[in-house]
């Protein structure tokens, strides 16, 4: 199939299957025109009006809230732990311990939220995917 003499973006999308686009050229899911807002105008929507990929506001807090408590819980033990093996006392120490704990716990649950997190959008990004294949099969 010949390229059509207009190389527009519509033009292009409706004779063109989707591998054979010249490099460079960017495709929507349906028609372009000049009202079709593309990524990176003011808006911030994409060229199909896909919702973004980034998970929810709910999920980055309660992953923002699960290292927090990851971190109070990591100095407690480590501020327990080391009170409880010292015969005298001291508090520079368990201070010092329960600090370390604290951040080893939170940098622990950081590291599980972000692939968590990650996964999430993913998984978003593989149906949005999967639904914009089945509503608009390549022949």
């Amino acid at each position: 199939m010949e390229p059509p003499e207009d190389l527009s973006a519509a033009a292009l999308f409706d004779t063109l299957p989707v591998w054979h686009l010249p490099h460079g050229t960017q495709v929507a899911f349906g028609p372009v025109n000049a009202s079709t807002p593309v990524s990176g105008s003011p808006s911030g929507t994409t060229p199909g009006g896909l919702p973004s990929a980034a998970p929810s506001t709910t999920a980055r807090f309660l992953a923002l809230l699960a290292i927090m408590v990851a971190g109070a819980c990591g100095g407690l033990v480590g501020h327990a732990v080391t009170d409880l093996q010292c015969t005298d006392s001291c508090p520079v120490l368990a201070g010092s311990m329960g600090l370390i704990g604290a951040v080893l716990a939170a940098v622990g649950v950081g590291i599980v939220a972000v692939l968590a997190l990650r996964a999430m959008a993913e998984w978003q990004t593989n149906e949005l995917q999967q639904a914009a294949r089945d509503h608009h099969p390549v022949d």
